[in-house]
């Protein structure tokens, strides 16, 4: 796709047993429930977590296993703490929401975030940082009025909370990295560039993330229609470009032809995810991008910034682990009763919250510790 539609689009578990492992293949997940209650595994409905779960827009953050999600109430959005003992905090409101990504940044006790909203005097559209104090359980806004078109993601970057912003100016669109600094209350803007629609020429900036030492952004640049030409930039600290990746058409084909909804990086791993539901794993080495998984529905845990990313596949049981050492993805799929599946994964250092969904019947979902999972199976009922 195109640089010009790429941009319209801006516009708008760790390892299970297997079930040998567990008795006969010929049993039924329900059938080893009962057995499994005989023996010393965990009891997964020790560890049900009971939501309103129709009530909820998205889920924001899993933090030292307390819950952060965004719900709807009486035509407003009210941002939730969970805590671990079960107890629900009511963070504050907003009447003027339009959309969020699920992206969010977290310089403790702050969680920082980018929320669409309507302006409470014009009635014009803005991006609005928003900032969810996680001790006090308060929600304030960071001002900073600007044209810039809804659908912001938001990571933490060398004290920096960092996006890439979309401005339409007459015939020409301009991107660029926009840089909010949390201790001196700055704002900065960092390769700054332009796209013309008319003559379908010009710059555009449309996929961004960070990790401790770099980030890592997805830069177009479009001579016409047929000549675009596609990469990768690694920014230092400084936000200078010290390596420009040129991505092939394979790579750029399979998961950059559509809007970008996920953008996250560990160690010298990338990974992308667009909303087409196509997910893409890859390491950078020598100058490329060396494919290391890709798959629909593959997507990333929210909050996979811990040590240990994990992944899944939604619409199935299937979950993926990084392993360092073989550097590659482990699979394994959960035990889970019969028609239910994944609908969604949160992680922390220490816990896994896991949202799993069947047709026509309620979701469930499970508060579980790392190192229990393994003894886990997961009776949805």
């Amino acid at each position: 796709m195109k640089v010009k539609l790429k941009i319209i689009f801006a516009l708008s578990m760790m390892l299970l047993m297997s079930v040998s492992a567990c008795g006969s293949n010929s049993t039924t997940i329900d059938e080893q429930i009962s057995v499994l209650a005989e023996k010393s595994y965990l009891n997964a409905d020790l560890c049900k977590v009971n939501l309103d779960f129709k009530s909820i827009l998205y889920y924001v953050r899993l933090i030292d296993g307390n819950i952060v999600f965004v719900k709807n109430k009486n035509g407003q959005i009210e941002y939730i703490n969970r805590l671990f003992n079960g107890e629900q905090i009511s963070c504050g409101s907003n009447d003027r929401f339009l959309m969020s990504m699920k992206q969010s940044a977290m310089d403790y006790p702050y969680l920082y975030f980018y929320i669409g909203e309507i302006m409470e005097n014009s009635g014009a559209n803005t991006n609005t940082l928003t900032r969810l104090n996680l001790v006090s359980h308060t929600i304030d806004r960071i001002e900073h009025q600007d044209n810039s078109i809804l659908g912001v993601s938001t990571y933490l970057f060398k004290g920096d909370i960092v996006t890439i912003k979309n401005e339409i100016i007459e015939e020409k669109i301009k991107t660029y990295i926009d840089c909010y600094n949390i201790n001196n209350n700055i704002w900065e803007k960092h390769l700054e560039c332009f796209y013309n629609t008319a003559s379908e020429k010009g710059e555009a900036l449309y996929g961004i993330c960070a990790n401790d030492s770099n980030l890592f952004v997805l830069h177009d640049i479009c001579n016409n229609r047929e000549d675009v030409k596609h990469y990768l930039e690694v920014l230092d600290k400084g936000y200078n470009v010290i390596q420009s990746i040129e991505i092939d058409k394979d790579i750029h084909d399979y998961v950059l032809s559509n809007f970008i909804s996920d953008m996250q990086t560990f160690d010298n791993y990338v990974y992308i995810y667009n909303a087409s539901n196509k997910g893409y794993l890859a390491y950078v080495e020598d100058n490329t991008l060396k494919e290391v998984y890709k798959n629909t529905n593959f997507e990333m845990a929210i909050n996979s910034d811990s040590n240990q990313p994990v992944f899944f596949i939604r619409r199935s049981n299937s979950v993926l682990q990084f392993d360092k050492k073989k550097e590659k993805l482990e699979e394994y799929n959960l035990q889970v009763k019969t028609g239910y599946n994944i609908k969604t994964i949160l992680c922390d250092q220490k816990y896994f919250f896991i949202v799993f969904y069947a047709d026509d019947m309620p979701d469930y979902a499970y508060l579980i510790p790392r190192e229990d999972i393994t003894n886990v199976i997961f009776s949805c009922e």
